[in-house]
């Protein structure tokens, strides 16, 4: 039977679609890190051209902290794709093959011989 679609797809590419390797999200957890560290850099370097021209400072321009947000947003999207990669996929019927049903549906923690019953057939038992 010929694979169609996104199996043929997956077959191809030798790897599921939206599990990146590990080399890109190296590379965009770099990219985020250097983005991070530059919009820190224009930061202070803004501050210090505010103390050379003896201004206030009241706040960062919007241009430094929308590339903050950005590039952290990218860092911790590249940090949950880099962890996301090393997981395994449940696959709950391999672990179900080499069980019975009685095994599988059993909770002997939930087993209690000390229950009402003991009390209620103790005079047929006799």
């Amino acid at each position: 039977k010929e694979p169609s679609g996104i199996h043929k797809l997956q077959l191809t590419c030798g790897k599921q679609l939206g599990s990146p390797s590990e080399e890109e999200s190296t590379m965009l957890l770099t990219v985020g890190v250097i983005g991070l560290l530059h919009a820190a850099w224009q930061g202070t370097q803004y501050r210090h051209d505010l103390k050379l021209r003896s201004e206030t400072f009241d706040s960062l321009p919007i241009e430094i902290i929308v590339e903050a947000v950005l590039f952290f947003v990218i860092a911790v999207i590249a940090v949950v794709m880099k962890k996301t990669s090393e997981l395994l996929p449940i696959n709950a019927v391999h672990n179900l093959n080499d069980k019975t049903g009685d095994n599988v549906f059993s909770a002997p923690s939930f087993y209690s011989f000390r229950h009402r019953g003991r009390v209620l057939f103790s005079s047929i038992a006799e």
